[in-house]
């Protein structure tokens, strides 16, 4: 069964879980969490769901594993920051419910924060079951991030900080991601924030969560998802001040494959891009 809240002092992560309307990634998530080598973590499943699907798949999953089941309301930054007010580990971890962690990744990320102690988190890279990356961790050079290179080495599921980092910056932006005002982007405004603030955050492109793709195809879920994501972006580019440069570049960057589109005659790729650019300046405009 789901345990009560207990604290773990010395824990060296804290794995802290959003989770709404899924039970098989859950389980799934829950199952390569018992095939780590490393076995000092803990795991906070935040349960947005009204059922008790979380429960049961805790009940059929969970044993051998620290878990903590905390339920609050609907909001992926608001689920996050609840698991960071109650975690006790060094490291702190956010795996989205739909991700699996390979064997390896928490012995081969304690190793590297170990032997680089200046290092204030790791960002790392995600990749589906056939090897193709996913997300937007799209850098393939190891280095530091920076609040402009932020933009490409950074998914939730991919981070690794120290508790301190988030102490220093709040936490999530709860305006920000789905169920809230702006559905999306809320890890790229962390990290940004993060190495805004002068964090230390390495990205190491040679070490992988998995992650199923966010968006397959190009028809109507394809479209509403890459609005949402959109729209979310360029909230943060907003709200951030980057430099009207790189929404420049990235309109131009839709506006060419909708010209593409036009010329081929492909109109769910013309939709696609017109929904991607209208999420972009929708999010810029905050309207």
């Amino acid at each position: 069964m789901s345990q009560a809240y207990t604290p773990n002092p010395g824990v060296a992560f804290s794995l802290i879980v959003p989770t709404v309307d899924r039970a098989a990634e859950l389980e799934r998530l829950l199952t390569s969490l018992q095939g780590q080598t490393l076995r000092d973590f803990e795991v906070l499943i935040v349960d947005q769901n009204a059922d008790d699907r979380v429960a049961a798949v805790v009940e059929r999953c969970g044993g051998g594993l620290s878990v903590v089941h905390l339920r609050c309301q609907r909001g992926t930054s608001r689920a996050r920051n609840l698991g960071i007010r109650r975690a006790t580990g060094t490291v702190l971890a956010f795996p989205d419910d739909d991700c699996w962690y390979p064997p390896d990744v928490l012995q081969e990320v304690w190793a590297e924060l170990s032997a680089h102690p200046q290092w204030d988190g790791l960002a790392i890279r995600a990749r589906n079951d056939r090897g193709k990356l996913t997300g937007n961790n799209l850098d393939h050079v190891r280095g530091r991030v920076t609040h402009l290179n932020s933009l490409r080495r950074g998914n939730a599921n991919c981070l690794f900080l120290r508790r301190q980092v988030l102490t220093r910056v709040e936490g999530f932006d709860e305006t920000l991601g789905p169920a809230a005002r702006w559905p999306a982007s809320e890890d790229i405004d962390l990290l940004y924030r993060v190495a805004h603030a002068g964090f230390h955050i390495r990205f190491l492109s040679d070490l992988y969560v998995g992650h199923d793709e966010m968006i397959r195809g190009f028809g109507v879920e394809a479209r509403n998802k890459v609005h949402r994501y959109s729209t979310g972006f360029g909230r943060v580019l907003r709200k951030n001040r980057f430099p009207i440069v790189f929404l420049a570049l990235m309109i131009a960057a839709e506006l060419r494959e909708i010209g593409r589109a036009t010329l081929t005659g492909r109109r769910d790729y013309f939709l696609f891009h017109w929904a991607s650019l209208a999420g972009l300046c929708r999010g810029w405009l905050g309207v």
